[in-house]
């Protein structure tokens, strides 16, 4: 009754990402061929156009240059270095945008074009953002150079637009603090917090919706269409039912992980999940179904687990909703499924 797990697909980076930072280190003296070789990243895939890196790699090239050059805040620094073309399109849409606001929320929504893997949420009300952005891999431990350089990255952007004295109200992020903390707020001039559920940025004021951009605006409806022609590219090129299907399967919670938060990490709009889905004949509840019974399936089948332990490891609140749901799926309830199971086994 169980079936075979299904791949997900590799977080991954775009190769002109990894391209634009191995310049600045290249520049600064380091060893590139070493570092892509530590890295085990070839280097055709930061050469070639449309070639992907693996996350994972990427991150761990961005230790290992901190690491050997014993520059604890790397990331940080180099955050403060970098330009708009560091990241592609999505950099000068930036700069582009209308207001703030929108550049924010535009970044968000089009961060898959350039990065996989990733979680980036946009909490807006009528007077701040909470942009936040988070790598998902739990086996991506060491990632602070990453973070660091992120959302300085993001907020010289930001900077850019509202003025380079501009302060946003917190900063957030994922690590514990190193070093000195002056060697933050010398580059964020606001309160940073470490520990945090996320990397992240809170901003607020007429900061947001004030029109302002630092290149022509005209390139901000082109540049938006070029994007979604690429998502929908990509998108297409792929199974989209095993990569959600995957997805769903690499988690250990998958009953708590809403639409939104899967298209995300696909780099999609839930219009644009949805859309794919349906063109395959299902939709994210049918497949998220279609896993959480074939694991509560296994569970059931080989182990000792308690029907109650099984249902919170798949993410539900209630053990109740779990029977419901199961029984719904195989028309038995989980103690049914599991005496019919082991009386199936008997010699």
């Amino acid at each position: 009754m169980s079936q075979n797990r299904t791949e997900w697909a590799e977080a991954s980076i775009s190769g002109f990402v990894v391209r634009a930072l191995l310049g600045r280190l290249r520049s600064e003296g380091f060893d590139i061929d070493l570092l892509l070789k530590d890295a085990h990243i070839n280097a055709a895939q930061v050469d070639t156009p449309d070639q992907s890196v693996p996350l994972k790699n990427y991150v761990r090239l961005f230790e290992i240059a901190a690491n050997t050059s014993r520059t604890p805040h790397l990331g940080l620094r180099l955050s403060q270095e970098m330009g708009p073309d560091s990241l592609g399109i999505i950099g000068y849409l930036f700069l582009s945008a209308p207001t703030l606001k929108d550049a924010l929320e535009r970044t968000r929504a089009y961060i898959g074009t350039i990065q996989t893997g990733v979680e980036n949420k946009v909490v807006a009300t009528d007077k701040s953002v909470f942009w936040s952005y988070r790598i998902l891999d739990p086996s991506i431990r060491s990632r602070r150079q990453d973070s660091e350089y992120s959302i300085g990255l993001i907020l010289k952007l930001i900077r850019t637009l509202a003025g380079s004295r501009y302060v946003p109200d917190e900063i957030h992020f994922e690590h514990a603090k190193v070093g000195s903390l002056d060697r933050y707020t010398s580059v964020f001039g606001a309160p940073v917090y470490f520990e945090q559920p996320a990397n992240a940025i809170l901003i607020s004021g007429d900061v947001l919706t004030q029109p302002r951009h630092a290149i022509d605006p005209r390139l901000f409806p082109v540049l938006q269409h070029q994007l979604k022609a690429r998502i929908e590219t990509t998108a297409s090129r792929a199974n989209t039912v095993d990569q959600v299907k995957g997805y769903l399967e690499s988690l250990s919670a998958p009953a708590a992980t809403s639409q939104k938060t899967v298209a995300q990490v696909l780099g999609l709009s839930e219009a644009t999940l949805r859309r794919h889905l349906r063109r395959r004949s299902t939709n994210f509840k049918a497949i998220a179904d279609q896993v959480c019974f074939s694991l509560s399936a296994r569970h059931l089948e080989a182990s000792d687990m308690t029907i109650t332990e099984i249902a919170h490891l798949l993410g539900y609140a209630e053990t109740a909703c779990f029977i419901r749901a199961f029984q719904r799926w195989a028309n038995k309830t989980p103690a049914a499924y599991r005496r019919a199971y082991f009386l199936s086994q008997r010699p």
